[in-house]
């Protein structure tokens, strides 16, 4: 009896009603590595019937392919958990579906990491605007840096991006972490609990990942109470992932979570709203729950630069957002 092949990489690509040119080129960059030993997981998270179709088609025209259909649409962290958790490769890398692929990616990655005996394997990421960016493009000679300390690197902003794409993961390392499910900026919470878990990660100074941006992202929008929400669920995760792992790694993640989010929920609570009603309704919002946050021994102004701790006492004190609304103006001169 023949042995079943076991595919080194798994990719990982969750698909929602993508339109349909970015999906085919997403899909086809993929058909078209050079390193051809993959497996690529289609997560159908509850798609129209037209991209169900175009998913099908392709998986029957490449036996690389895998489909999982979700009857209906559970949600990116859902999507990805279900694909990691049928990933046989030893390795793991997550797609989107709108994002194309340089043609040696997935070998430069792999290679590197392997090289290097590290865990993560990276490298840098284009904003994309047209379909073939990476079309006889030379990938170039790889340059890259190597990170003994994967967290402290990520918590210092060494050129390490919160989004999970444009990586090559070793599945030992992450497949005993789920995407936290219902919540957004999910990416956080697992890039944390990677960087931490790994040993080494080297990251490769090549753009060889496209990611395309889109004018109505969730990041993009108005700034709600339900967006507010996720900034502070976020906080809780990770938090409580550390709660029990050594107290200075659990005081420099809360510390560089701390500073991330209040800076941003401060940004956004006061200049993205466009009525002056809501802007103080999600005002209201914010400091009950940040001063939750404060009586747990969450947030702790200790942890916050600065200008991080004025952002912070006005959330918690001030009725009045025009006061915070100046502060950002000062701010800016730090």
């Amino acid at each position: 009896v023949d042995e079943v092949h076991m595919p080194e990489i798994s990719v990982i690509m969750p698909v929602y009603n993508t339109e349909e040119t970015f999906l085919r080129h997403a899909i086809e960059s993929i058909l078209v590595q050079s390193f051809a030993d993959f497996e690529l997981i289609v997560v159908n998270d509850g798609a129209n019937a037209q991209t169900t179709l175009v998913i099908d088609k392709y998986a029957t025209e490449d036996k690389r392919i895998k489909v999982i259909h979700n009857p209906v649409n559970k949600g990116v962290s859902f999507a990805r958990n279900i694909g990691k958790n049928q990933a046989v490769g030893e390795f793991i890398m997550f797609v989107d579906a709108d994002d194309v692929c340089h043609p040696e990616l997935l070998q430069i990655l792999y290679q590197t990491l392997v090289d290097n005996q590290a865990d993560i394997a990276g490298c840098c990421v284009k904003n994309i605007t047209q379909d073939h960016e990476f079309e006889n493009q030379n990938a170039g000679h790889p340059k890259i840096k190597i990170f003994a300390n994967p967290l402290d690197a990520f918590m210092k902003k060494r050129n390490i991006r919160t989004e999970v794409f444009a990586r090559l993961y070793r599945k030992k390392i992450v497949e005993n972490i789920r995407f936290p499910e219902g919540i957004r900026y999910e990416d956080v919470y697992f890039t944390t609990l990677a960087m931490f878990g790994a040993r080494s990660f080297v990251m490769i100074e090549n753009e060889l990942y496209g990611y395309r941006k889109h004018a109505r992202s969730f990041v993009r929008e108005d700034f709600t109470q339900e967006k507010a929400k996720y900034y502070l669920d976020i906080i809780r995760q990770v938090d409580a992932f550390f709660k029990t792992k050594n107290d200075k790694i659990r005081r420099d993640v809360r510390r560089n979570i701390l500073n991330q989010r209040v800076k941003m929920i401060f940004n956004q609570s006061v200049r993205r709203q466009r009525e002056n009603s809501e802007r103080k309704r999600i005002f209201s919002f914010l400091q009950g729950e940040l001063r939750n946050l404060y009586a747990h021994g969450i947030v702790d102004y200790q942890m916050l630069k600065v200008k991080h701790k004025i952002s912070l006492w006005l959330l918690l004190n001030l009725k009045n957002p025009k006061y915070s609304l100046l502060w950002t103006k000062i701010a800016k001169e730090f």
